[in-house]
């Protein structure tokens, strides 16, 4: 199974959009086509792109990336300054497509 969480894309008018959504796809060598899913994943991690993500176990573990930030400004006018970066770690289950967030000290 593939997962993917986050994503940005650039809008007609130029702004950029990310996303939080979660989406799988079975990888079976059966399959002649494949098809991705959208998983309904808790809240909790912020939207954002550019962030590493592994598997540990049955979890999916996301640490950092960049988004945009939540200053009103940025809702009409995006320019760089609102961009920001994120150091944070997430855990999503996979079981339940929760997220929780992961408290780490001193973060690369």
């Amino acid at each position: 199974k593939m997962i993917i969480s986050g994503g940005c894309r650039i809008l007609q008018d130029g702004t950029l959009e990310f996303n939080s959504h979660v989406w799988t796809m079975e990888l079976t060598a059966a399959a002649s086509t494949y098809t991705w899913t959208r998983q309904a994943a808790t809240s909790g991690k912020s939207e954002r792109a550019g962030h590493s993500a592994v598997m540990v176990g049955s979890s999916m573990v996301v640490f950092g990336g960049y988004g945009l930030s939540a200053k009103t400004s940025c809702a009409t006018t995006q320019t760089a300054s609102c961009i920001v970066s994120y150091y944070d770690t997430w855990r999503l289950s996979v079981s339940d497509w929760s997220w929780t967030e992961v408290v780490a000290l001193n973060p690369p």
